[in-house]
């Protein structure tokens, strides 16, 4: 069984899924796309091959729009029963995941499902639709602590107009790498590898694709194919897949840190 993000809109509910697939010996997929994105995979086998160093600041920044309509009546985006929470839940999950899976390579000591952020700060504000008709936020920014010591830095936006690509920015003491979706506009290291030149040509040329910063609708599919092969071929084979049902519960559990912070004014541990 595969589900698309989130698993499910609270970790009760997933952890319910777990065990409910666990006893029935079925295997729970996820969908995060940009997983299959070649450039993220291309950061996440740097980060594993250990390149930034002491990684110092990891970033994600969603800096989206959606208009009135896509909130309006009678539909369930923006509402709690349904959407669960507003732009960090169902736009900027993606970059949570990403930022999350990167980070979590450089740290080969945690565990099967751990998840590599230690807290989250937030704050959470509906600054450009109607608060009377949106109960979620349609803006957040959100600062990590990882547990390797790390720094993120999240933005999560559907306020933003015109809405622009995201972005994810990961540095350290020996290196750091930017990518503006699917464009590297920067892959430096301390130490070059002999492969350097061909990731940076690979994916020097402008995206293709606006990734949805507007328009739910221009978002490329190709990563959401991968992500789908990847699961049947691992059905098909006996083994797991990439991203099984408790790698997708660990962005759900920052994005609800995310909530419970911004709600109380604190820190939550996750």
């Amino acid at each position: 069984m595969i589900c698309e993000k989130p698993l499910e809109i609270s970790l009760d509910r997933i952890d319910e899924m777990l065990a409910a697939t666990r006893q029935a010996g079925i295997t729970l997929g996820a969908i995060f796309p940009q997983r299959f994105n070649p450039v993220v995979q291309a950061v996440h086998a740097a980060a594993a091959a250990g390149r930034f160093g002491s990684l110092a600041i990891a970033a994600s920044y969603v800096p989206w729009w959606r208009d009135d309509a896509y909130y309006g009546p009678g539909r369930w985006q923006g509402t709690k029963a349904l959407d669960g929470g507003g732009a960090v839940m169902n736009q900027s999950i993606h970059g949570v995941d990403a930022l999350q899976w990167i980070v979590g390579a450089t740290m080969p000591q945690l565990v099967a499902g751990e998840n590599p952020v230690e807290s989250v700060m937030a704050l959470t504000a509906v600054r450009s639709h109607a608060a009377e008709r949106l109960e979620v936020e349609d803006t957040c920014v959100a600062i990590l602590r990882f547990k390797n010591g790390a720094l993120g830095q999240m933005l999560a936006a559907t306020s933003l107009y015109p809405g622009q690509m995201r972005r994810f920015l990961f540095g350290g003491r020996d290196g750091t790498v930017e990518v503006v979706e699917e464009q590297l506009t920067a892959w430096q290291f301390r130490t070059p590898a002999a492969h350097d030149d061909a990731t940076r040509k690979q994916f020097a040329g402008a995206s293709s694709t606006s990734g949805g910063a507007a328009d739910p609708m221009a978002i490329n599919y190709a990563c959401h194919t991968r992500n789908f092969v990847d699961f049947i071929d691992a059905i098909k084979t006996g083994r797991a897949p990439l991203l099984d049902g408790g790698e997708g519960r660990k962005a759900v559990a920052i994005v609800q840190a995310c909530y419970e912070s911004a709600r109380t004014g604190q820190a939550v541990h996750l």
